[in-house]
């Protein structure tokens, strides 16, 4: 199983969700300073490259666009999280940096495959 994750957030907090996950060789990718329809194509072709990979953990920092998310979503097979430090989106989360740990944490266990995500 993998995963996608998409979080509008300082390059800080990026930088240590990437270094949460630096093990487990993630594909790191930054389109934050796209426009959006660049942006929606860069990250459809980097999600549809990641699911042909054998890495597990695409993390993407991207403008918070929630149309992109949206159609992402809807139109690749990938399981996408969206998160954002910004309070007016509706990915919002207090702190993504350990909700992202915690997230990472629950895929590695598996538990979000045999359903036990608690």
């Amino acid at each position: 199983m993998k995963i996608v994750v998409l979080v509008e957030s300082s390059n800080g907090d990026y930088d240590a969700m990437a270094n949460t996950v630096k093990e487990e060789d993630p594909v790191l990718i930054d389109t934050s300073c796209c426009e959006e329809a660049k942006e929606y194509r860069c990250l459809r072709q980097a999600v549809e490259t990641f699911s042909r990979s054998d890495n597990t953990i695409m993390l993407a920092r991207f403008s918070g666009n929630e149309s992109i998310s949206r159609n992402l979503g809807d139109q690749l097979s990938e399981m996408i999280l969206t998160l954002s430090d910004n309070k007016n989106s509706i990915y919002y989360t207090g702190c993504p940096v350990n909700l992202f740990s915690d997230i990472v944490s629950i895929f590695e266990r598996g538990d979000l495959i045999h359903g036990n995500a608690t």
